[in-house]
């Protein structure tokens, strides 16, 4: 499990966080939605995070919690806005709202 700490520490010591600890940092705020999600059935999508490499992000992603969960059981890769893409990317899915891409090694 990832603490608060680990998620806020590069914004609290005024460094811009890496690629990869950005797209973590969305996933993990992610996942903590889909639960509270799952909690209450609101029988609407979701609201989550696009979750590129862009620290800055705060781009909203409507999904179906079940198509969430899909996407994070494959870990194939991250759902990101489809401006958000890297251009280098392989994007295994594409919808009108979300992208998914494959996780870069």
């Amino acid at each position: 499990m990832v603490t608060a700490r680990e998620l806020t520490e590069p914004y609290a010591t005024g460094r811009r966080p890496s690629a990869d600890a950005a797209e973590g940092i969305y996933r993990h705020v992610n996942e903590r939605i889909r639960e509270l999600w799952q909690s209450y059935d609101f029988g609407a999508p979701m609201q989550a995070f696009c979750e590129c490499s862009e620290p800055e992000c705060t781009v909203l992603i409507p999904v179906h919690p079940d198509r969430y969960d899909d996407i994070r059981v494959a870990e194939v890769g991250f759902i990101v806005v489809p401006e958000h893409a890297p251009a280098e990317a392989n994007v295994i899915e594409r919808s009108p709202d979300y992208w998914v891409v494959e996780e870069q090694p």
